[in-house]
């Protein structure tokens, strides 16, 4: 009976132990760089379709910014003939719940996507729910801050990219019914307080009052809603150079107003890539940039657009942590620091 019993409580506490580091190592695998390559490589070799047995493959794991921590990996996985998908993997105890989101907004964009030419999103071949990974077919083409970067001062390919990002926005966006406000009151104070803080940057201080100048068209529920795509960056864009433009990391997908969403993408462009030779009283989006991006998405100066201007200017500073003036900055931090001042500058002077 003794003896009996001992075995079934080994037993137990063995089972348990099993369950124990089966959950920790399926549900996280970002500890542990070797085990999240080896699932990367089994999902893509299980499920890549028309794969020669004999392939060889090999991972590529795509850097992410080191001044913003990111909750997922993206590895590019070559082949033979080049790169021949693309796998991402969600990390953290929300991580199935939102890559399984992230595979619906994915696959609801390349449908809306499907009867524009040039316009395309990554088609997701396999999604795995319990290790929280994807698997999804790549797309060709360089970054838009790439291209903006290497075509420098030639304003002529300059406008075609932002032609061609503003195209395939307008494609992606669509609109919904029911118009909604820029922000809410709440949201407002919330961005508001910590312009009162004496350490605060000036040109932060700046915008937020031009802002409470502007709460009656902030607060107006007549803003167009749409599909936002939720991290609109230049990195999020690729530029191919058959003039093909793709979309990728639908993570934060949804729905709502849209001007912001424009509004910070055009001042991320800045950023990146200013525009040179642009007069400084032009406004905080130039001219040139902004009529190329009308030409594809549609007209989108008014007031409405130029509240969300000076309201994304302010999220950028919140978000990037550039508010305080004595702030410990990295190299990159200190540069759109001084790229957003000089933004901010436009229109508060």
């Amino acid at each position: 009976m003794v003896l009996h019993f001992h075995f079934f409580a080994w037993r137990s506490q063995e089972t348990s132990m099993f369950r124990k580091a089966f959950s920790r190592a399926h549900a996280d695998p970002a500890p542990n760089a070797d085990f999240a390559a080896y699932q990367v490589l089994r999902l893509a070799k299980a499920h890549l379709p028309g794969r020669a047995t004999g392939d060889t493959l090999r991972l590529e794991k795509i850097p992410s910014n080191p001044d913003k921590p990111w909750s997922s990996t993206v590895f590019r996985i070559v082949g033979a003939t080049g790169c021949v998908a693309f796998c991402k993997c969600a990390h953290g105890a929300d991580a199935r719940h939102r890559m399984a989101h992230e595979v619906t907004a994915a696959g609801r964009a390349a449908e809306r996507l499907t009867h524009h030419p040039g316009c395309v999103a990554p088609r997701i071949l396999h999604h795995d729910k319990r290790r929280a990974m994807m698997l999804m077919t790549p797309l060709q083409g360089a970054t838009l801050g790439a291209r903006l970067r290497e075509v420098g001062a030639d304003r002529v390919r300059r406008a075609d990219f932002l032609e061609r990002t503003g195209r395939i926005l307008a494609a992606y966006h669509g609109t919904l019914a029911l118009p909604a406000p820029l922000a809410s009151a709440v949201q407002l104070e919330r961005l508001r307080s910590p312009a009162r803080s004496a350490s605060a940057s000036p040109a932060f201080a700046a915008i937020c009052n031009r802002l409470d100048a502007l709460k009656d068209v902030l607060l107006a529920p007549s803003h167009i809603r749409g599909h936002f795509h939720g991290d609109m960056n230049c990195a999020n864009i690729l530029v191919g150079r058959d003039g093909e433009v793709g979309l990728v990391d639908f993570e934060r997908a949804g729905t709502g107003v849209l001007y912001p969403e424009i509004a910070t993408l055009l001042i991320r462009v800045l950023c990146v890539a200013p525009e040179t030779g642009t007069p400084k009283g032009a406004g905080m989006i130039p001219d040139d940039d902004l009529a190329a991006f009308e030409t594809g998405y549609g007209l989108i100066r008014g007031p409405g657009f130029d509240a969300a201007c000076l309201l994304s200017l302010a999220r950028m500073f919140v978000r990037s942590k550039l508010l305080e003036t004595g702030a410990q900055l990295t190299s990159h931090q200190a540069r759109r620091r001084h790229r957003l001042i000089d933004i901010a500058a436009r229109v508060t002077e």
